[in-house]
């Protein structure tokens, strides 16, 4: 592990950025029992402590929840107050254990990477005893930081948190600094040179992994996009970042063939940099191999949904968020009925007199054999419902007051005897009792064109 203090000073300078220019609400916290933090925002530390409590409880004791201005654990407050000004909708608490009969607490924001959600209380995280809340003891304070994005290492001896690289706080130690490199971003509207991002950390995905957003004011008048990725963490306790593996739905198609597609992720600013593929992944061989193949016209926005029955295809385009954040782009239907061989767009806007009265498909139903396909989709005066009897070629409205139950994208597949499910990230093969779970995608990957 590397030394950190030498390298925090710089970093918190530069985490001031848009959060140190911007206003943002107040909260009101009465003096908490034991007032010092474990860490001070300074360069200086004091010595260790002999011996600093760590967290010991696999699950938290007790649970806070938010009630009026108030954030409390059962009928008792925990003296901490939100101020008048801040959406409780969009508060966020991380609530992570701590011993039998205390909890870890910290507030923040749903979406921290937007100034005008924040609370006023991120960056703080109190020790709280269940059974006298208004007790709670501040012990970790990092100027500028969403600590309510966050996690404990599984030993209990650290807190993962994220700044402009992910940061381990070490509690034996109280102290903190960086595991990762910072995230850079090229090309980003009306930028001249290279944006430096920030990291929230999400959760943990497995063993040593980490799910993190990380973005930067990117978008339209510097709004903030970011991405998905994992950050793994190696025996010597370094960070290295990668893509997330995320899987939107899997079908078989009856002929020994699964489809996979990997899209279900731009609808949101912080994963809009997370693209799907340019097409569906397809395997021949129970998941030892895949191969892309490519869809025409899908310009990245990734698949969110596959139906398959032999070799017709249905695949549905996300309607991905987009950098001015005013309107989503795609929402397409793509059809093949030639095993992936061509496809054409057969959403109900094509072939008709005025197809910008049709917006992107917001939901899609499809009966067992393909017979009837209905969608969902905004128009002028509100949201259309059409009818297709011949897979797409044609559209009819709805009648008013039809039935119409939208189909979920498939998460799960049968092909010779396996199982195939997706995962939180990518896709497993179990054998048909269940046993044999192990990871088929991605991997062995080769592309067809």
């Amino acid at each position: 592990m590397r030394s950190w203090v030498s390298e925090r000073a710089g970093l918190l300078t530069a985490l001031g950025l848009a959060a140190a220019a911007c206003s943002r609400p107040s909260a009101q916290i009465d003096e908490p029992a034991g007032g010092a933090a474990a860490a001070q925002s300074s360069g200086e530390q004091d010595e260790p402590e002999a011996q600093r409590r760590m967290p010991s409880q696999a699950t938290p004791a007790c649970v806070a929840e938010i009630d009026g201005d108030l954030i409390v654990i059962g009928e008792m407050s925990t003296r901490l107050r939100l101020d008048d000004g801040v959406d409780r909708r969009r508060v966020r608490l991380q609530i992570l254990p701590w011993d039998e009969d205390e909890i870890l607490l910290a507030v923040g924001s749903q979406q921290p990477w937007w100034s005008m959600t924040q609370t006023g209380l991120e960056g703080r995280l109190w020790r709280v005893p269940c059974a006298e809340p208004k007790a709670l003891e501040l012990v970790v304070e990092v100027p500028e930081v969403d600590l309510s994005w966050s996690a404990l290492d599984p030993e209990g001896g650290g807190l993962y948190f994220g700044s402009q690289a992910v940061q381990r706080y070490d509690f034996a130690l109280g102290d903190w600094g960086p595991i990762a490199s910072a995230p850079v971003f090229e090309g980003c509207w009306m930028a001249e040179t290279a944006i430096t991002g920030n990291v929230y950390v999400v959760e943990w995905l497995a063993d040593g992994q980490l799910l993190v957003y990380e973005g930067g004011p990117c978008g339209f008048e510097a709004e903030w996009l970011g991405a998905a990725k994992v950050v793994e963490i190696d025996e010597a306790g370094e960070g290295h970042t990668r893509d997330l593996a995320h899987v939107a739905s899997v079908t078989s198609d009856g002929q020994g063939q699964l489809w996979l597609a990997d899209g279900g992720l731009c609808g949101e600013s912080q994963t809009w940099m997370s693209r799907g593929s340019e097409g569906l992944w397809r395997s021949d061989d129970s998941g030892e191999s895949w191969a892309l193949i490519e869809i025409p016209d899908l310009e990245k926005r990734g698949l969110v949904a596959v139906w398959a029955e032999g070799d017709r295809l249905i695949a549905w385009e996300e309607c991905c968020y987009s950098e001015a954040a005013d309107f989503c782009q795609g929402g397409e239907l793509f059809v093949s009925e030639d095993g992936g061989d061509s496809w054409e767009k057969r959403s109900p806007r094509h072939g008709q007199p005025a197809p910008n009265d049709y917006g992107p498909v917001d939901a899609v139903a499809v009966e067992p054999g393909f017979g009837v396909i209905m969608v969902e989709q905004q128009g002028y005066e509100g949201p259309l419902r059409m009818r297709s009897d011949d897979l797409g070629r044609s559209w009819s409205a709805l009648e008013v007051g039809a039935a119409f139950e939208a189909s979920a994208p498939s998460e799960r597949a049968e092909v010779d005897g396996y199982v195939f499910e997706i995962g939180r990230e990518g896709l497993y093969q179990l054998g048909a009792d269940g046993g044999g779970r192990r990871q088929v995608w991605p991997r062995k990957v080769r592309v067809d064109r």
